[in-house]
């Protein structure tokens, strides 16, 4: 965290909930804590963390880009060893 007053560190962040928030709470009732504890946790793992393209690697899912570095490291690895 920065100084206060200075938010534009948290843009990216902020973001990412406000858009969370806006395609998957806003629009389902829940009843109970525990649907909105579920109703996360299957956005942020098999969605957000799994099948989700990221910027950062290429546009990649996250599998994606560790499995392209797994194999890269095993072909160095084989080439040194």
């Amino acid at each position: 965290m920065s100084s206060t007053g200075n938010c534009s560190d948290n843009a990216p962040a902020e973001s990412s909930f406000a858009t969370f928030k806006k395609g998957h709470l806003f629009w389902k009732p829940f009843l109970t804590k525990e649907q909105v504890r579920r109703c996360i946790l299957e956005y942020l793992d098999p969605f957000y963390n799994r099948l989700r393209c990221h910027s950062y690697p290429g546009y990649k899912t996250p599998g994606a880009y560790e499995l392209q570095h797994a194999t890269l490291a095993e072909l160095n690895v084989r080439k040194t060893g």
